[in-house]
C-alpha cells in the first residue's frame, strides 16, 4: 500500500503502530475457543435493550446529566440490583 499524501502516510503509520502494539489482543480463534463472544452483536443488543428502549421513545429529550442518572438507575434495575437503588446518588 503506497500512500499518496502526507495525511495518508501518517494514517498508515498509526495503523501499523496500532497493529504492532495490539496485535496480540486479536487472537480471535483462541478467544472463540475459550467461549468468548468476539462480535459486536451482543454489545449492540445490550445497548438496544438498556438504552434505546428507554431513551429513544417518541418525543423524549434528555440532558446529559439526566441521561447519565437514568442510565445508572436502569442498569441497577436490569441487573436486579434493586437493593442498591437506595444508595444511588444523583449527579
Amino acid at each position: 500500500m503506497k500512500p499518496k499524501t502526507p495525511e495518508q502516510t501518517e494514517s498508515l503509520k498509526k495503523t501499523r503502530r496500532h497493529f504492532t502494539n495490539h496485535g496480540h489482543k486479536m487472537d480471535y480463534p483462541r478467544y472463540e475457543a475459550m467461549g468468548f463472544h468476539i462480535g459486536s452483536g451482543i454489545a449492540e443488543a445490550a445497548c438496544k435493550h438498556v438504552i434505546q428502549s428507554r431513551f429513544k421513545r417518541s418525543g423524549m429529550r434528555w440532558s446529559h446529566e439526566g441521561a447519565e442518572n437514568l442510565l445508572q438507575l436502569r442498569t441497577l434495575y436490569l441487573n436486579q440490583q434493586r437493593n442498591r437503588l437506595g444508595q444511588f446518588q444523583l449527579n
